[in-house]
C-alpha cells in the first residue's frame, strides 16, 4: 500500500534544473514540494500504534528502489499495478505530455516521503479508516509475492521487471 503520491518532488527538481519560467500554481506546488517535503509523521504514528503493519519504508529514494529495498529485506517479491498508483494532479499537470518523464518520476525519483507499506491480512479497512481521520489515504498498489522479483502490471495487462533505479547512496 501507499500513502501520499509520489513524483512531485522529482518534477520540481525538473522544473528547477529546467531554467524554464515558472507561470502556474501547478509548477509552483511541485516546487515546493521538492525544497520543503512534509513527512508523513502522524500517518506514521498511526501505522506504528495500529500493530497492522509489519514493514515499511518512506519514498526517498524512489519507489522502484525503496519496493526493492522491502522484498530484499523480507525475502519476497510484489507486484504492482500501475494504475492504481497515486499521482498528483500537479504532476499530470505539468507533464502530462510526456509519458515517459512521467513514468520516470514516478518510479525513479524520490523525496516524496510518501509511506510504502504491507497491511497484515484483515486489517485494510481499519487502517484506512484510521487514517482517514486524519485526512490521508492508503492506497492498494499491489501484493507481495513468494516469488524473488518485483514487476509492475501496466492496464493492459503489460508486465515487466522493476529494477531499482531510483537514488543509489553509493552509486
Amino acid at each position: 500500500c501507499l500513502i501520499g503520491a509520489l513524483g512531485e518532488s522529482a518534477g520540481g527538481l525538473r522544473l528547477i534544473t529546467s531554467g524554464a519560467a515558472i507561470k502556474t500554481d501547478e509548477q509552483k506546488r511541485l516546487i515546493r514540494s521538492h525544497l520543503s517535503p512534509t513527512p508523513l509523521v502522524n500517518e506514521g504514528r498511526i501505522l506504528a500504534q495500529s500493530g497492522l503493519c509489519s514493514a515499511s519504508i518512506d519514498i526517498s529514494d524512489g519507489l522502484s528502489s525503496d519496493i526493492n529495498h522491502i522484498c530484499a529485506q523480507s525475502g519476497v517479491g510484489a507486484r504492482i499495478a500501475e494504475e492504481r498508483i497515486p499521482v498528483s494532479k500537479d504532476l499530470l499537470a505539468v507533464f502530462s505530455g510526456s509519458t515517459t518523464e512521467l513514468t520516470e518520476f514516478i518510479f525513479n525519483g524520490g523525496e516524496d516521503y510518501a509511506l510504502l507499506l504491507d497491511v497484515k491480512p484483515g486489517g485494510l479497512q481499519k487502517l484506512q479508516h484510521s487514517l482517514a481521520l486524519i485526512g490521508s489515504r492508503l492506497c492498494v498498489i499491489g501484493e507481495f509475492t513468494a516469488q524473488n522479483q518485483v514487476l509492475t502490471v501496466k492496464a493492459n495487462g503489460e508486465v515487466r521487471t522493476l529494477d531499482p533505479e531510483g537514488w543509489d547512496h553509493f552509486r
